[in-house]
């Protein structure tokens, strides 16, 4: 990570870590969601060339981030 501070590299792990195993208001967190699911299952993608399991736990781990960042 390139041009990164400590904190600024901590509070994204912290980000990923809260995203990945805290406490969700709505279901399930990410963890609960990828339970269960094959590493060959997460770069499977669906008809049409959808995105994949991975492209969107990708997506939600940034997200978090940057909504949390604003």
């Amino acid at each position: 990570m390139a041009g990164r501070t400590a904190s600024e590299i901590q509070l994204l792990l912290a980000l990923l870590d809260d995203a990945f195993n805290g406490k969700a208001w709505h279901g399930p967190n990410l963890r609960g969601i990828l339970r269960g699911v094959s590493p060959a299952d997460t770069t499977r993608r669906p008809l049409n060339e959808k995105h994949s399991i991975a492209d969107l736990a990708v997506h939600c781990a940034y997200w978090k981030y940057a909504a949390r960042r604003r």
